[in-house]
C-alpha cells in the first residue's frame, strides 16, 4: 500500500515510517502541511494526517485531499483530544482517528481494517 504520513514530531514519524516500511508499506512522510500541496499527488491509497503541523493543518489537508478525491482514505492523529477537532475530522470525511499517545499495534489494526 502506497502511503502518506504527515507528522511534525520527527522521532514519531520515523518509528511509524519504520514499522510501516516493516509491514511491505511504501511511505512518504512530511513533518509540514505546505509540503504536501506542493507536492500534492493523488496516488496514495492512505493518508494518516496529523492534526497539529506547521503551516497547513492535518484538518486543511483532509478537506483538500478530499475535494481531489472524494473516496481517498485518511486517518487522522493528535494529541488534541478536544471533542471538536475529532468532530471536524470526521465530518470532513476522515474513516478513522487516533489520539497520542497511541501503540503502534492499534495504527496497524485500523490499517488492516480498511483492506485497500
Amino acid at each position: 500500500m502506497k502511503i502518506l504520513l504527515l507528522e511534525d514530531d520527527i522521532s514519531l514519524n520515523k518509528a511509524i515510517n519504520k514499522v510501516l516500511e516493516l509491514d511491505h508499506h511504501t511511505v512518504d512522510t512530511f513533518i509540514d502541511g505546505k509540503d504536501i500541496i506542493e507536492s500534492f499527488d493523488q496516488g496514495y491509497d492512505l493518508y494518516i494526517l496529523d492534526i497539529n503541523v506547521p503551516h497547513i493543518s492535518g484538518l486543511e489537508l483532509l478537506d483538500i485531499i478530499l475535494d481531489h478525491n472524494d473516496q481517498a482514505k485518511v486517518i487522522m492523529i493528535s494529541s488534541n483530544t478536544d471533542m471538536q477537532s475529532l468532530e471536524t475530522a470526521y465530518n470532513l470525511g476522515c474513516v478513522d482517528y487516533l489520539k497520542k499517545p497511541f501503540h503502534i499495534a492499534e495504527l496497524r489494526a485500523k490499517i488492516n481494517r480498511l483492506k485497500i
